[in-house]
């Protein structure tokens, strides 16, 4: 072990942001914290034993953020300054940690929100899984998904295949495991238990 953050909640979700610095400062690590707090905490992990977060995304000035626990979070990974959040309250966040404000919020799902993923592949397309059973995909520069798939079953896991930017693989509460391809979702491409 390296060193130890005590935390006020306990952590539900957690994503790792490096910025390069300065030739002084070099190499920034920071942790990204989702909890049963509707805020989003952001640790520098290059501090010994911190007290406290570096920065907590959060509603303030009229800018709505989330009320409830956050379940998921991933760093867009073209832009590192732009994060999206999954909710408890239903609802997915893009935000702009640099200015500590949400950009974008969408209010689609009807359920808990368990994960968000950026596309590896397309610096603008994003999806989400939701409680609700159903996948939405976006695009973030638009004020709604642009895509919905309904499955089954409750969503675990989504993720991009860092090859193809059309395929993404869903993990279920059943224990079922399919990928998927954009171009064609009225079937997985493959499954398995």
């Amino acid at each position: 072990i390296h060193h130890d953050i005590l935390l006020s909640s306990y952590p539900l979700c957690v994503d790792w942001l490096g910025l390069g610095g300065d030739n002084k400062t070099g190499y920034s690590n920071f942790g990204i914290l989702g909890t049963f707090m509707p805020e989003i905490e952001i640790w520098n992990l290059d501090s010994i034993n911190p007290l406290e977060p570096e920065l907590i995304l959060c509603s303030k000035n009229d800018k709505e953020g989330h009320s409830d626990a956050v379940l998921g979070l991933n760093v867009n990974p073209f832009d590192k300054k732009i994060l999206v959040s999954g909710s408890a309250d239903s609802k997915v966040i893009l935000w702009d940690i640099l200015n500590e404000n949400p950009i974008q919020c969408y209010k689609e799902h009807t359920n808990k929100v368990q994960t968000v993923k950026f596309n590896k592949c397309e610096d603008n397309v994003m999806l989400s899984g939701s409680y609700d059973h159903s996948i939405k995909i976006y695009d973030i520069r638009s004020n709604k998904s642009v895509i919905k798939l309904n499955v089954n079953c409750d969503i675990e896991c989504i993720e991009f295949n860092p090859l193809n930017k059309f395929k993404f693989m869903v993990s279920y509460e059943n224990g079922y495991i399919e990928e998927y391809d954009m171009n064609n979702l009225t079937k997985p491409v493959f499954s398995f238990e």
